[in-house]
């Protein structure tokens, strides 16, 4: 029984005791509490009083380096304008020098080199600028239009004395009156004063007829179609088939063709009709060709040959008498 009542007594001594220690030890927390705030707050004091140490440091250092900066800039300022004159005078003095042994390096090469010959003499500047520019310079070329304009106004004189209407013109006969462009066509007839006729006249300007386009039509008077192209082609005329806005004279002479005849109508202010005698009148109103010899200014036969000597008799005071 006595063992019995030391078991059961000794775990309810060891229970009371732990409440007592527990107990006390909750009585002493807060007050260790208050004690490890105290010390927080105390150690926060001291870190923000060396943070604010720290910061006057840094404030001071601030304020002497910007007042060593300020005396720096003040002695730059000072002492800028003379650096800069000082400079100045430097290149000065190097661009001096430079020019002296320009000038020694010159007359040693002058003193060397024999002096060339007067004809020989190299080009000046100012004509060596003058032969490019010459040689550079192109001739503007004119227009089409700029070239007709000029050879009107070349021709205007002559254009001026023409008759408003030629007179070795006919029209060709209609075939159809339903089909006015169905005509009598067919192989160029001879012309009628073939070989009868003086030659051409001939111009030494070979740029007369220059910008000018003509169309041919019809049987002309003493010149073929062929020869009427070669001649106005001479004079730097252009000769085209059909009658346009570009056209400035139509040649036309008999049996001219009416659809040729109607667009040169249509557009008189600026195309005019003349026949052969017209096309001479503009080509003799130029500066006129050298002469040709005798047996060239004779008439032509219809076969381009020369015309046969006069089979009239010689008179009885020429004859002899037997």
């Amino acid at each position: 029984t006595t063992t019995t009542t030391t078991t059961t007594t000794a775990p309810g001594r060891r229970s009371r005791a732990m409440d007592i220690r527990n107990f006390f030890k909750a009585a002493a927390a807060p007050t260790a509490k208050k004690k490890n705030a105290a010390a927080a707050a105390e150690s926060k004091v001291g870190q923000d009083a060396h943070a604010r140490g720290d910061l006057d440091q840094l404030e001071e250092k601030k304020k002497k380096r910007n007042e060593e900066q300020a005396l720096e800039d003040d002695a730059t300022m000072e002492v800028a304008p003379v650096a800069k004159k000082a400079k100045k005078v430097r290149n000065v003095l190097a661009v001096k020098r430079q020019r002296e042994e320009e000038a020694v390096a010159s007359e040693a090469t002058t003193e060397t080199t024999a002096p060339l010959p007067k004809e020989a003499s190299p080009l000046s500047p100012e004509k060596k600028l003058k032969s490019k520019t010459t040689t550079t310079t192109k001739k503007k070329e004119l227009t089409p239009k700029e070239l007709r304009a000029a050879g009107l106004k070349r021709l205007s004189a002559a254009i001026a004395s023409l008759p408003e209407k030629p007179n070795k013109f006919t029209l060709r006969e209609q075939t159809s009156d339903l089909n006015p462009y169905n005509q009598k066509g067919g192989e160029e007839e001879n012309p009628p004063n073939r070989g009868t006729k003086d030659a051409p006249p001939q111009s030494s300007d070979e740029n007369l007829l220059s910008g000018l386009t003509f169309v041919i039509t019809g049987t002309l008077d003493s010149l073929l179609r062929e020869e009427c192209t070669d001649l106005i082609k001479r004079h730097g005329g252009r000769v085209t088939t059909s009658v346009s806005g570009k056209t400035d004279f139509l040649v036309c002479g008999l049996d001219s063709g009416g659809s040729k005849v109607r667009g040169a109508t249509e557009r008189k202010d600026t195309c005019r009709m003349v026949d052969e005698d017209g096309l001479f009148a503009l080509i003799a109103s130029g500066p006129p060709a050298a002469k040709a010899s005798a047996s060239d200014s004779s008439p032509r036969t219809a076969e381009g040959a020369r015309p046969a000597a006069s089979a009239t008799p010689p008179s009885p005071s020429s004859t002899s008498t037997p």
